[in-house]
């Protein structure tokens, strides 16, 4: 398994909506795509301005041609001015038990 993690810091004001891309447009379509396995959205106790963001995808291939469908890309331009700061990696998940 493989994960796409993001440490994203967003705009003042703008996490509600933010949090509305992700769940209600980002996720539902990811969901879709080969391999994904689910995601996490969290929010820091010591800053709370700090969201980390992990989708999970059964394969490296699959995570690497993961992408937004061309019909979502208009909705998901909000979603750059909402964000004041992203910092994304890719990792091999070594542990998940549920």
């Amino acid at each position: 398994m493989h994960a796409r993690v993001s440490t994203v810091r967003f705009q003042a004001g703008g996490e509600d909506e933010a949090l509305h891309i992700f769940r209600d447009i980002m996720l539902p379509s990811a969901s879709k795509q080969k391999g994904f396995k689910g995601a996490l959205i969290l929010k820091s106790d010591a800053d709370p301005e700090e969201h980390i963001i992990i989708s999970l995808w059964k394969t490296e291939e699959a995570m690497l041609e993961s992408h937004a469908p061309e019909d979502l890309v208009p909705q998901l331009e909000p979603l750059e001015q909402l964000i004041a700061e992203n910092k994304q990696g890719t990792y091999e998940v070594l542990l998940h038990m549920e």
